[in-house]
């Protein structure tokens, strides 16, 4: 009853204001009198406004703008303000249904907005009730959608996108997280996979120690199969087998091979610091000796040097017998020898047959060596027996370089018969002490 009251006080408020409204403009409104084409014979013409104005200076079009704007301010209102309960108990309905809108109603309503709705409220439609209420669209029937344009469910859609935005915020805040640390993840991952693929790596690399360790092995593997003459003359196939026999650290082990003296007479020895090597020195025992120079070098061209060279060499030799250090003068002049006879060799290159070339090529090569071991401060060991081949067998040999921690020197011209009959007893001897190590 409450709420009809105040229905009935606000649509009377209404109509008085638009009353009030139009009786003010109809003193301002100016009156034209038309016939009426329902007039009766001598009744007076019906006053007609072409123009009419609803207010001062209102026009129609103003008047509906005005009442579309107080409709939208009056929509603003929630219905609770104006004594309507939003959330009524539920009627069951037991009366006949008549029907309107899309609702069912018990007697006939009007609702602006039932499309042909009977109800017992004059606000029904959409709904299913008995009586009025605020129902909507469908629930609790016969209050309709008088504010369609209310700002409550504005106001509920925006709070529920601000809830779900900062929802969303702090799920991608939480994604943000996780993919963060699946990244640190990957890259520890990465960098373990990385540290064993070095390490893979480093063990596998051809560095160069692994590379010596190959070359090693390949030229121990030679000179114990197939070593040619050049690496035994060189003395490189003995030096592998050398080393073969001092690693093992079991020389008695090894086959007793004798060696005879004359053998290790043409050996030629070095510490392995001055790069030289005495070969062809060690036979220039007394002033008389003579070096064996090849026939290209005995030419006319060659004679004054080479007599100077072969002079100084054998008392450089004879000094060092004696024990006396060879002094610098005289090993200026034997550097200076050298060198002219070398250079003479060089320009006489296109009057020589390659092979002579090579021969007193060669030679001379040996020469230069041995006059390099001269400058050694060494090289009195050479003649005094210390740096000298020597032993019985291939055991006492390799023991007594092993100690005076020397090498096989180059063979010299003569000495080359010599050298195999070493490497063949080298080799017997290190085979024996690989098979005693078996």
């Amino acid at each position: 009853m409450l709420v009809s009251s105040r229905r009935t006080v606000a649509r009377a408020l209404v109509g008085l204001a638009l009353l009030g409204l139009l009786a003010t403009s109809a003193h301002a409104q100016r009156i034209l009198y038309r016939p009426s084409p329902f007039a009766q014979p001598g009744q007076l013409p019906i006053p007609v406004n072409p123009n009419t104005y609803l207010a001062p200076n209102v026009t129609p079009q103003q008047f509906v703008y005005n009442s579309a704007a107080i409709g939208a301010a009056l929509s603003t209102i929630p219905p609770y303000a104006m004594g309507y309960n939003p959330y009524p108990s539920p009627i069951v309905n037991t009366g006949p249904v008549i029907g309107g809108g899309y609702g069912l109603a018990t007697t006939p309503g009007y609702s602006p907005y039932a499309t042909a709705g009977l109800s017992t409220s004059p606000y029904g439609g959409y709904s299913l009730s008995t009586g009025g209420g605020y129902g909507g669209y469908g629930g609790y029937g016969g209050y309709g959608n008088l504010w369609p344009t209310s700002s409550f469910p504005a106001e509920l859609h925006g709070y529920a996108d601000l809830t779900r935005a900062q929802g969303q915020y702090w799920r991608d805040i939480q994604k943000a997280r996780l993919d963060r640390e699946e990244s640190r993840r990957s890259s520890i991952d990465t960098m373990r996979k990385y540290d064993e693929y070095r390490m893979w790596w480093n063990s596998v690399r051809p560095t160069s120690l692994k590379i010596a360790a190959e070359e090693s092995k390949l030229g121990l593997d030679s000179a114990r199969n197939y070593a040619s003459a050049t690496d035994v003359w060189s003395g490189n196939a003995l030096n592998k087998l050398l080393d073969s026999i001092v690693k093992s650290g079991h020389l008695n082990r090894g086959p007793n091979i004798s060696l005879e003296d004359d053998t290790l007479k043409q050996i030629n020895l070095t510490d392995g610091a001055s790069g030289g090597n005495v070969g062809l020195l060690k036979n220039l025992r007394k002033l008389e000796d003579r070096l064996s120079w090849p026939p290209a070098l005995q030419e006319a061209a060659f004679d004054e040097p080479r007599k100077r060279l072969e002079t100084n060499l054998k008392l450089a030799v004879s000094q060092l017998r004696s024990k006396e250090p060879v002094s610098a003068a005289k090993l200026k002049d034997i550097q200076t020898d050298y060198n002219e006879l070398n250079d003479k060799l060089n320009n006489s290159a296109d009057e020589m047959s390659p092979a002579q070339y090579i021969e007193a090529k060669r030679y001379l090569r040996q020469v230069g060596q041995a006059v390099r071991a001269l400058r050694d401060p060494k090289v009195m060991n050479h003649f005094d027996n210390t740096w000298n081949a020597k032993g019985k067998n291939v055991a006492e040999l390799v023991d007594h370089m092993r100690k005076e921690g020397l090498r096989f020197a180059p063979a010299t011209t003569g000495d080359e018969a010599s050298y195999n009959a070493l490497y063949n007893a080298l080799r017997a001897f290190e085979n024996g002490v690989q098979v005693a190590q078996r």
